[in-house]
C-alpha cells in the first residue's frame, strides 16, 4: 500500500490516527533529500519564492501551534508567514506545475504548486492579491505565479503564507494538517545552490 509506505517516511505524523504525538524530524528528511539530489543532480529549489528576498528574512508567524491572530484561539498554523508589501512576486521555487488557484475561506486567494522533482509534494501560498499563472501551467524556477496580498482572514497585514505538504499523491486534492511540514528547511535549500 503506497499510502502506508509514504506515511512511514520521516517527517510524517505516523501516529496521527491513534492520537499519538510524534517528533517532527522533517529537517532530517530535508537533509537526506538534499544529499540525494546533489548526488543525482536533481532539481531542488533554486529560488526563494519571494523574489529578491532570502530564506533568512524575518517571519511574522512560524509553523506550529500559535494563538490565532483573528480568533484568539490556540490552533495549528500549517505555514510560515513572511511580511512583505502587497504585490510582491511569489515565484516558483523550482520547475513544476501550478495545480490549483482558488479562493479559500480564511485563506483568501490561494495557489498550489507541485515541483517536478517531487510529485508527492505541494507548495501552497495564501492571502494572495492576484494569480499570474493558472492551473495546468508548467513554470520554471523563478517564474512569477502570483502576487502577495492580504486577502481572506489576514489581519496582520500583507504577507506571504507559505505551506509545504509532503506525501500527497498526484490527483489527491486534500491538504490537511497531517501532510503539512515546516517549509523553512525546504526553502533554505535555495541558499546552497
Amino acid at each position: 500500500n503506497d499510502s502506508a509506505e509514504w506515511a512511514s517516511l520521516p517527517g510524517h505524523n505516523i501516529g496521527a490516527s491513534t492520537g499519538q504525538r510524534t517528533k517532527d524530524i522533517s529537517w532530517l528528511w530535508s537533509k537526506f533529500t538534499w544529499e540525494l539530489a546533489r548526488e543525482q543532480k536533481l532539481q531542488f529549489p533554486t529560488v526563494f519564492p519571494l523574489g529578491g528576498h532570502s530564506s533568512t528574512m524575518e517571519t511574522s508567524s512560524e509553523f506550529g501551534w500559535r494563538r490565532h491572530p483573528v480568533t484568539g484561539v490556540w490552533s495549528f498554523h500549517n505555514g510560515t508567514d513572511y511580511p512583505v508589501v502587497t504585490g510582491t512576486e511569489f515565484l516558483a521555487p523550482e520547475d513544476g506545475i501550478v495545480t490549483k488557484t482558488y479562493e479559500l475561506a480564511g485563506g483568501g486567494l490561494t495557489v498550489e504548486f507541485r515541483p517536478a522533482s517531487h510529485p508527492f509534494r505541494v507548495v501552497r501560498s495564501m492571502h494572495l492579491s492576484k494569480f499570474i499563472s493558472k492551473p495546468g501551467d508548467w513554470v520554471k524556477a523563478g517564474q512569477t505565479i502570483a502576487l502577495t496580498g492580504s486577502t481572506g482572514s489576514s489581519t496582520t497585514g500583507p504577507h506571504a503564507h507559505i505551506e509545504l505538504h509532503d506525501g500527497v499523491p498526484p490527483g489527491d486534492g486534500s491538504l490537511d494538517v497531517g501532510s503539512a511540514v515546516d517549509a523553512k528547511p525546504y526553502l533554505k535549500l535555495s541558499e546552497f545552490l
